[in-house]
């Protein structure tokens, strides 16, 4: 096989977020920062960012995303209490899985 071939064979969906946005999550939830402000900010101490702001949780970071669940994009990830919510991705946008 040759190594340009192997090379598109084990792209993942990760390798299609952008830059700015590095960090490839599957989610049960992708909302603004609006929807669950209070859970962000007073249970898991997440603060500063703006409530129109794309906020992914009940995330995992596998590649590809099982069926049912949500890819997402995101610029940072954040973590609540250990083993809510799994990672909490910030600033997402939903890609194809």
């Amino acid at each position: 096989m040759s190594a340009i071939l192997l090379a598109l064979v084990t792209r993942t969906v990760a390798d299609a977020c952008p830059a700015s946005q590095p960090n490839h999550l599957c989610c049960r939830s992708l909302a603004p920062f609006s929807a669950n402000s209070y859970v962000w900010t007073n249970i898991c101490g997440i603060t500063g960012v703006d409530p129109s702001t794309e906020t992914a949780s009940f995330c995992s970071e596998l590649s590809p995303c099982p069926e049912g669940v949500t890819a997402a994009c995101c610029q940072t990830l954040d973590s609540c209490s250990p083993g809510v919510d799994g990672p909490v991705g910030i600033n997402c946008t939903q890609v194809e899985n």
